[in-house]
């Protein structure tokens, strides 16, 4: 089930992360504090809808639990 960009930046500020405006090729990117930088595609700014892939890749980027991640957002 996709997730809108701005619910995965509010999970991602509960683990100390943010989403950025990029500019470039992908809009958006997702940043954390000593990780590296995850590019996800936004079309449609924040009410954009990012496939499970890219939560799952972030998740995995960040070294969040995954099923964590997706629970806070479940619950809104």
């Amino acid at each position: 089930m996709p997730a809108r960009l701005r619910d995965i930046d509010r999970v991602l500020h509960s683990f100390g992360g943010h989403v950025e405006e990029s500019g470039g090729k992908h809009n958006y990117k997702a940043r954390m504090p000593g990780k590296r930088v995850y590019p996800i595609p936004s079309h449609r700014g924040w009410h954009t809808d990012v496939p499970d892939k890219y939560v799952d890749g972030l998740c995995r980027t960040f070294e969040i639990d995954k099923s964590d991640f997706w629970r806070r957002l479940q619950s809104k």
